[in-house]
């Protein structure tokens, strides 16, 4: 058995962010799109149920966009304010701390790695 891939990309404007739908060819593209979509601002031309599938419905942004920032944007939902307020960036899951000590020969150093790291205030 022969296993097969196919990978599709696309040059999509900042003033015009569609592409046509490949669900009529794809049916199995449709959650694919739906979360390029909900998570970077993508529509498909053509798609029969393009709506939120991460995100809550009224959420007005785009996570995984380039310019969305780290620690989030406020944003006014009601609620507890989770995921309503900044998160701190200190101490987080993707946040990269600066090391106590020069890297190895051949090593990236923390800052080379990600450029934001700096180092926690207390």
């Amino acid at each position: 058995m022969t296993k097969r891939t196919c990978e599709s990309k696309f040059k999509v404007s900042e003033d015009d962010l569609s592409v046509n739908s490949i669900i009529s060819v794809y049916q199995g593209a449709d959650w694919h799109e739906r979360e390029i979509f909900d998570m970077m601002g993508i529509k498909f031309a053509g798609h029969p149920d393009l709506r939120r599938i991460l995100m809550w419905d009224g959420y007005p942004f785009h996570p995984l966009r380039k310019d969305f920032p780290l620690e989030g944007l406020p944003s006014d939902l009601p609620g507890e304010g989770g995921f309503s307020r900044r998160a701190p960036m200190e101490g987080g899951p993707y946040v990269a701390v600066p090391a106590n000590k020069p890297p190895k020969i051949g090593e990236a150093g923390t800052t080379t790695r990600e450029p934001r790291a700096n180092p926690a205030e207390h």
